[in-house]
Parts: C-alpha cells; sequence; structure tokens
C-alpha cells in the first residue's frame, strides 16, 4: 500500500487578495501590464416622478408658479388673500385654497413716526409806551398861566373842609344847587378870551385859579359875587390911577374887592358867611406875584387895547 506523503493544506487567500486595492497601484510597484481597477462613478438613479407621469405643460408651468412666487413674495406681506391665489393656479382655477395653507395675514399699519410740533411762536413784545412828552417851554407855561405864580395841587375833586376854604377850580366838587366861582375873577388873569394862551405872567391858569363854592341862581350867592366884583373894578380902573394904564388895576386892588364880594355874597361873619379878611388871607397865599402886578379891568375883550395888553405882560410890547 502506497501512502501519499502528507501535503500541507494551502491557505485561504487573504483579504487583500481577494479584494485588490483600487485605484493607483502601491509605490514603487511597476503597474505596467497589470490590469488595475479604476474607481468608477455610481450610476445615476432614474427619477423617482418621471416626467411621463405629469401633464406635458406641468414643468412650464410650475417655472411659471415660481417666477410669479417670487415677484409676489414682498407683495405677499401687504396684501391679503394672495395664497389663495396661489392656490387657485395649483389646484387647477377651482377657486378654493390648498389644503393645509394658513390664509395670509392682514398687514398691520405701522404707525407714522411722530409728527414734531412746532414750538409756539414767541407773543410779540408790546410795543413800549412812547416817551413823555417834553415839558412845554416856559414861555408857554408862562402864557398860558402855569405854575410860576399859582397853588399847584392834584386834579382830585373834593369837597372843602369848610364854608369859606378856597380850592383850586378844578379840585373843588360843590354840593348840588351850588357853582364853583373864582374868587378873583378869570378874566382879569388873561389878556385875551376865556381858554386862551394870552395869560399875563405869574398868573395861575383858569383851572388852578382859587374858587369857593356859591349858590347858585338869580339874585344867589353867585350872582351876587359878580355884581360885587365886575363892576368895583370896573371903576376902579377906569382911569388907572394906580398903575398908569387906563382899564387896569394892580393885583392887590383885586384881591381886596374880591375879598370884599365874596363877604357881601355869603353874609359876613355875622350871618355865617365869609370874612373879608379870612378870603385876603387865602389869596395872599395862593398868588405868588406881588401885589403891584398889573391886571385887566375891562371885562369885554373886545375892549382890551394894545395898551392894555403890553401894561399887563409887564411893559413889554404886545
Amino acid at each position: 500500500m502506497v501512502t501519499k506523503p502528507l501535503t500541507p493544506a494551502p491557505k485561504p487567500p487573504s483579504k487583500a487578495e481577494k479584494h485588490p486595492p483600487k485605484g493607483n497601484p502601491p509605490h514603487g510597484e511597476n503597474a505596467r501590464g497589470k490590469v488595475v481597477n479604476k474607481t468608477e462613478p455610481a450610476p445615476k438613479s432614474a427619477p423617482s416622478n418621471p416626467k411621463k407621469d405629469y401633464p406635458p405643460d406641468f414643468h412650464d408651468r410650475e417655472l411659471e408658479i415660481a417666477k410669479e412666487m417670487e415677484r409676489t413674495k414682498t407683495a405677499a406681506e401687504h396684501a391679503p388673500g394672495i395664497l389663495d391665489v396661489v392656490g387657485t393656479v395649483l389646484g387647477g382655477g377651482r377657486g378654493r385654497r390648498r389644503r393645509g395653507a394658513k390664509p395670509a395675514a392682514k398687514p398691520t399699519e405701522e404707525p407714522a413716526p411722530p409728527t414734531k410740533t412746532p414750538a409756539p411762536a414767541p407773543a410779540p413784545k408790546a410795543p413800549s409806551s412812547p416817551p413823555p412828552a417834553p415839558p412845554p417851554a416856559a414861555a408857554e407855561v408862562k402864557a398860558a398861566g402855569g405854575s410860576g405864580g399859582a397853588y399847584v395841587k392834584g386834579k382830585t375833586k373834593r369837597r372843602p373842609r369848610r364854608r369859606c376854604e378856597l380850592v383850586p377850580y378844578n379840585e373843588l366838587e360843590c354840593p348840588p344847587g351850588n357853582d364853583r366861582h373864582h374868587v378873583v375873577p378869570d378874566w382879569m388873569l388873561r389878556q385875551g378870551k376865556r381858554g386862551g394862551l394870552e395869560r399875563i405872567p405869574d398868573m395861575p391858569s383858569l383851572d388852578e385859579g382859587p374858587a369857593i363854592c356859591l349858590e347858585n341862581g338869580s339874585g344867589k350867592e353867585h350872582d351876587t359875587a359878580h355884581k360885587h366884583t365886575d363892576r368895583p373894578a370896573a371903576r376902579v380902573g377906569r382911569e388907572g390911577k394906580a398903575t398908569g394904564t387906563p382899564g387896569t388895576i394892580t393885583l392887590g386892588q383885586a384881591k381886596k374887592i374880591s375879598a370884599r364880594a365874596i363877604e357881601k355874597s355869603t353874609g359876613g361873619p355875622k350871618k355865617g358867611g365869609c370874612s373879608r379878611a379870612d378870603i385876603q388871607k387865602q389869596l395872599d397865599e395862593q398868588f405868588k406875584a406881588h401885589n403891584d402886578a398889573v391886571l385887566r379891568a375891562v371885562k369885554d375883550a373886545r375892549r382890551v387895547t394894545d395898551e392894555i395888553k403890553n401894561a399887563t405882560n409887564g411893559g413889554k410890547d404886545y
């Protein structure tokens, strides 16, 4: 019996032999004449939705819709119901929203930026009060019978504190039935008509002349005072013995005549009236001019001559 020698079993091929490396040969190995496996790209899988399964114009419509969606992307945020339009196109024009699609949100109006209220214009400044009028010239004051020789007080009217008190004409307030009366008649203190500027120098004005309240009416105190003043003044000044100019008298003579007239018209102290001494004293206090000052003794202004005007003007040419 012939026995065969035992031979070792062949080794199984290694993993490298079973699966030779793909790609380039190992470094330093001559690959000439050898077949080297090259990596092949994976075959492309067929589309899951072949074109033949859709209508012929489906892809064109889809492309048109995509473009339309791109154009209306921004407008969709402000135009409610835009998705309903898109759903109608995709749904074949059946006029209903796609299932699961949410309605477009209504655009929210952005609040308008707050407008700045312009600051109110500053109120116009009130015009400054006009500057006070300059005081009249000394000549005008003198001609108008200013305060050069007058008794000056305020202009608030008041009643006399006693029966025979003399008060400036514009301040005197008399009770009903009484009139204000210039003790020394105003016509004696001016060269022209009542209210004119032709005043005798240093004499009080019409409003500043010393005055008293006398009972009015014909034959009453006021009427009696004028009779006992106008006539005696015209008689004393007819020849002008004291002044040298006919038709004029001195201030001293005018005071005496006027004080006597007030005593006569009020009845004198015995009848509760005024005394000439009291009236004379008040006249001396309120007239600042000297008793030698020349006054007019002609009551009618039309009979006042230039000679009388020159004499009452202090000897200066009128």
